[in-house]
């Protein structure tokens, strides 16, 4: 919740073209002057077998609230997004390597750097998925990683010095959501949007284009959005899974850019095997998302 009051409040004070920004004492004052109702609650792990009175009453809410907005939406415009991120570099550990003979285990390597890659991915309740967002720590990218074998036609690569999602790439996303997005609406139905959300995507330029272009986005609850999550179920794990079973994160190259090219030049026949269509609509049925069951 403190990002998210400081960039609101930091925007309400560039709203005029000032450029004076709120320090964390005063977010944190301000956090101590809201009603308790209103404070925001500890950040917690939640299993589901360990579910408490208030995380159920929660969950019951949430899908009150989504049952009246999920009316009339039909399953190709009910969509579910996520970023993770990856790291590449560092440790000292086995290096998964790739011969002539197949995958094997080279000895311990100490990595000389360490950098991040942060993937967007966007899936929709009838087993279809966007094209990925892919964001790159550095200052500079290769036109190889655009060429690459299998990439889909509306991938959108960046940079950062972070690798990390802020305020200008979720914005940039919202906007390649809405071109892959906008001939699948029918009859003028509005988009819905689930999320985690966080504070990146709250902001307010993210929710006004929301807005105006007719995109529901609808947060998951804190602490224990991850038991309702589509993407928290099957598509993730499997994601993640494929990386380390192709020995993608471990790579055993000592240099960032070629690690990052075997970590691009690997995502199609790992998205190919993580988003398929039938454990996409399997991961809305489980949440009981589509077909709506609060029960699941």
């Amino acid at each position: 919740m403190g990002p998210l009051i400081t960039i609101s409040a930091n925007q309400i004070l560039n709203g005029d073209g000032n450029d004076t920004t709120v320090s964390k004492a005063w977010v944190d004052r301000f956090i101590k002057r809201l009603p308790d109702d209103l404070k925001p609650p500890k950040a917690r792990s939640v299993k589901k077998k360990r579910l408490d009175a208030s995380d159920q009453e929660t969950l019951e809410h949430w899908y009150g609230r989504l049952k009246a907005v999920i009316a009339g939406v039909s399953p190709e415009n009910i969509y579910n997004f996520d970023d993770t991120i990856f790291q590449i570099g560092e440790g000292v550990k086995p290096q998964m390597v790739v011969t002539s003979m197949g995958l094997g285990f080279a000895s311990h390597q100490t990595r000389t750097y360490c950098e991040w890659i942060t993937t967007i991915e966007c899936i929709a309740a009838d087993g279809w998925a966007a094209d990925p967002f892919i964001l790159i720590q550095g200052d500079h990218y290769y036109d190889e990683w655009l060429e690459y074998g299998g990439a889909p036609d509306e991938a959108v690569f960046m940079v950062n010095p972070s690798g990390r999602v802020k305020e200008q790439v979720a914005c940039e996303w919202i906007e390649c959501f809405h071109r892959q997005t906008k001939d699948r609406t029918a009859d003028g139905q509005s988009r819905l949007l689930l999320f985690r959300g966080q504070p990146q995507y709250l902001s307010y330029k993210f929710l006004p284009f929301c807005e105006q272009h007719k995109i529901i986005p609808f947060s998951f609850p804190p602490n224990i959005g991850h038991l309702i999550q589509p993407f928290d179920s099957k598509p993730f794990k499997n994601y993640k899974q494929y990386w380390r079973s192709q020995g993608l994160i471990a790579y055993m190259i000592d240099d960032p850019d070629d690690e990052k090219t075997a970590f691009i030049n690997g995502l199609p026949k790992i998205r190919e095997e993580s988003f398929k269509p039938q454990v996409i609509t399997d991961a809305f049925a489980d949440r009981g998302i589509v077909p709506f069951d609060p029960s699941k």
